[in-house]
């Protein structure tokens, strides 16, 4: 029985501070899903902000003028907030504001005609 003691005596700490590893391991990986999901988010809106920007306030660019404008003012904003984005993440946000305000729900429709069996 004194041996059966001892085993556990040792082994509780052990077990203790593995369940504390799990958690601070499991807590840390919510962190960090947590903070991609708020930085997507900011990203979001530095991308609404900046269309609806030069919507208003620039009249005389037009296409691949207009979005070179808006990735300078979305990597500006990105900037002062301490968020790092890619070109090509930064052009597609800024494209898909573009899409929704737009009013483009973003499905696809193919046109079919209708074919006459003559056989």
């Amino acid at each position: 029985m004194d041996l059966w003691k001892v085993i556990v005596e040792a082994a509780i700490p052990s077990i203790i501070a593995a369940i504390f590893a799990a958690i601070a391991w499991i807590a840390s990986r919510l962190r960090v899903r947590f903070e991609a999901f708020l930085n997507t988010r900011e990203k979001r809106e530095i991308a609404r902000i900046v269309v609806r920007s030069i919507e208003q306030t620039v009249e005389n660019l037009h296409g691949a003028d207009k979005l070179a404008q808006a990735l300078v003012y979305f990597h500006e904003l990105a900037s002062e907030r301490n968020i790092i984005c890619g070109e090509t993440e930064a052009k597609l946000l800024i494209e898909a504001e573009v899409n929704e305000m737009n009013g483009d729900s973003g499905d696809v429709y193919i046109e079919t005609k209708a074919v006459e069996n003559t056989g």
